[in-house]
């Protein structure tokens, strides 16, 4: 296939379009899981969802009476883990769900029909129907690989922006180093981004393909987060306990 600008332009728009129906699958995600853990005063936005883990009486009641001592009791016990132990176990849980259900999700997605181009790849055509949809939601994963970026360079510069990522805050709560989990996922999406660009898609078409997806990414950034997000979804201010 040889793309000329017209079908450059299409796949450029395509990929935007994915992009902004990625983000708003992903806070969907988020948001299913705030309602099924039984979270309160959820609110549903274009970059995120607001929530408030339904907390159980006796956790209310640590949180509001002896917050303070409890949490110095633990320190005191457990150095090493005071940054979750001194929550009930069902707001860990709420919170663990909700931070990893939506990275998780996509991710299995995008493997999933990773796997399906690999063992159908002698069959599924690049500009085919099939291959312009499934070739494109493969590359979602390559969300994980701009976390895995966005977070060594935080790291690097000192900024607390890589706390924010979903699953470092889910290795945070789950006790483990704070960027396993991203580099874990940003690693295997890279390899297996790696083997579709260079090792399926023919090398005529890998540097088109390449660019236009950049510049699809791109596109959908700026039209999500930036035009049709605020619009569709505008931003709703945190409630107040």
């Amino acid at each position: 296939m040889r793309l000329t600008c017209k079908k450059y332009l299409i796949l450029s728009l395509s990929i935007a379009f994915l992009f902004g129906f990625s983000v708003f699958f992903h806070e969907c995600v988020h948001y299913t899981a705030d309602y099924f853990m039984g979270a309160t005063e959820i609110r549903l936005s274009y970059d995120r969802v607001y929530a408030k883990p339904l907390y159980t009486k006796e956790a209310q009641e640590i949180r509001k009476k002896n917050w303070d001592e409890k949490r110095n009791k633990l320190r005191e016990n457990f150095p090493e883990k005071t940054h979750y132990l001194f929550l009930k176990e069902q707001i860990i849980s709420h919170i663990i769900i909700s931070s990893a259900s939506a990275p998780v999700t996509i991710f299995f997605i995008s493997t999933v029909v990773w796997w399906v181009v690999f063992f159908n790849r002698r069959l599924i055509q690049m500009d085919s129907l099939l291959g312009k949809i499934l070739f494109p939601m493969a590359t979602i994963m390559g969300a994980e690989v701009l976390q895995m970026v966005i977070y060594t360079v935080s790291y690097f510069i000192g900024s607390q922006k890589r706390y924010g990522i979903d699953l470092a805050k889910t290795a945070s709560w789950l006790g483990l180093p704070n960027g396993l989990l991203v580099y874990t996922t940003g690693i295997l999406a890279s390899l297996m981004l790696g083997f579709l660009v260079f090792k399926i898609i023919p090398r005529t078409e890998r540097l088109p393909i390449i660019i236009s997806g950049l510049a699809g990414a791109f596109l959908g950034y700026v039209l999500w987060f930036h035009l049709l997000g605020p619009w569709l979804l505008p931003d709703i201010p945190l409630a107040k306990e």
